[in-house]
């Protein structure tokens, strides 16, 4: 379970960084880029994955949260769906990571709650013994 925790906590991370990025360019202070829904809704989801990453956890309630801190993105993705390469091509990197982030959030965060979980470790020992 933590590789799958690992993922999600590097993707939405990924997705905060082209946030704070795109901010610096458009020269939006830290402060105020705070107060607003997206980014502190991506600073919440990355510190919930962070959590469950570092716990291991089993309980998907952990994806299911980041799911919804990451809603106020989906607003911005869907305003851009139609500039996409214009976006990335002038912004560069801070836009791709904004992207790729914004979008894949939200599938590793959906494969976390629905996939099946993995076994226990101690599962698997008994499992190799027989």
């Amino acid at each position: 379970m933590r590789a799958r925790w690992r993922f999600l906590f590097w993707i939405s991370l990924a997705a905060l960084i082209g946030v704070a990025w795109l901010a610096q360019r458009f020269g939006a202070p830290l402060s105020r880029l705070m107060l607003q829904l997206q980014p502190a809704g991506m600073l919440i989801g990355s510190i919930v994955a962070f959590v469950a990453m570092i716990t291991a956890s089993r309980s998907r309630w952990f994806a299911w949260g980041v799911l919804v801190c990451w809603s106020p993105m989906a607003i911005d993705l869907v305003d851009i769906i139609g500039h996409m390469r214009e976006f990335a091509r002038e912004e560069d990197v801070p836009a791709v990571l904004f992207m790729i982030g914004g979008v894949l959030t939200p599938i590793v965060a959906l494969w976390i709650g629905f996939a099946p979980l993995p076994p226990l470790p101690s599962e698997l020992a008994r499992a190799e013994l027989r």
